[in-house]
């Protein structure tokens, strides 16, 4: 039972977003309660005297503060330079001022940024809160982008060929099964791993009620 995908891969981690060129300004003090004010439903900077907003640290100021740091680690896919990042920031602040906001706590007051795989730079330590603003940005559930590498990796059969088909039809099951979509939410693990059952299908490890749940109804 392989679901076939009808949705686009997962974005590059945070800074294809958030710290490569995007026509959007930090200049004037953006935060995650002044333009993401749609979005979040507030005004004003969130804990620079402002109202609303997501909570989170305003949006110019701490773009100001992190993107040198950023440009300074030299990632093949972050951005060419400082004005560069604070003009991604502004726009994914709007977008993600939560998972934002979280990714900076983790980072901590003096956040040392790495490389990943794909060469964007993130807040060293920080892969879980990473991940959970990728797939904010993305679109993707944050369970799609935790389950489908260890799911590709176990080579199954009826599996899905990649993590980026995996992704796309994780994500469908949350939009047309939000029962067993759901339920192996629940179930499973921060880091999960995959098996495949006796017919090909891949399954969440301690969770193959659930995944074949899931798998049935969008089957159906």
């Amino acid at each position: 039972m392989q679901i076939q995908p009808t949705f686009h891969s997962l974005a590059l981690g945070l800074s294809l977003a958030l710290f490569l060129p995007i026509a959007a300004s930090c200049d004037g003090g953006t935060s995650t309660g002044g333009s993401a004010g749609a979005a979040a439903g507030g005004s004003g900077g969130a804990t620079t005297g402002g109202t609303g907003g997501t909570g989170g640290t305003g949006g110019g100021s701490v773009c100001a503060d992190v993107c040198p740091a950023v440009v300074a680690a030299g990632c093949t896919s972050g951005p060419p330079d400082v004005a560069a990042c604070e003009s991604g920031c502004a726009t994914v602040v709007a977008m993600c001022g939560t998972e934002f906001n979280a990714l900076l706590q983790c980072g901590g007051d003096n956040p040392t940024f790495v490389c990943d795989a794909n060469g964007t730079p993130y807040p060293s330590g920080c892969d879980a809160e990473n991940a959970a603003l990728g797939a904010c940005l993305s679109g993707i559930p944050a369970l799609c982008t935790s389950i489908c590498p260890s799911v590709v990796a176990a080579g199954c059969n009826a599996g899905p060929p990649d993590e980026a088909s995996c992704e796309a039809g994780c994500a469908n099951g949350k939009t047309q099964c939000p029962t067993e979509f759901a339920a192996l939410e629940q179930c499973a693990p921060a880091s999960p791993t995959a098996e495949c059952d006796a017919n090909g299908n891949p399954y969440v490890t301690g969770c193959e009620s659930e995944t074949v749940a899931l798998l049935m109804c969008l089957a159906q």
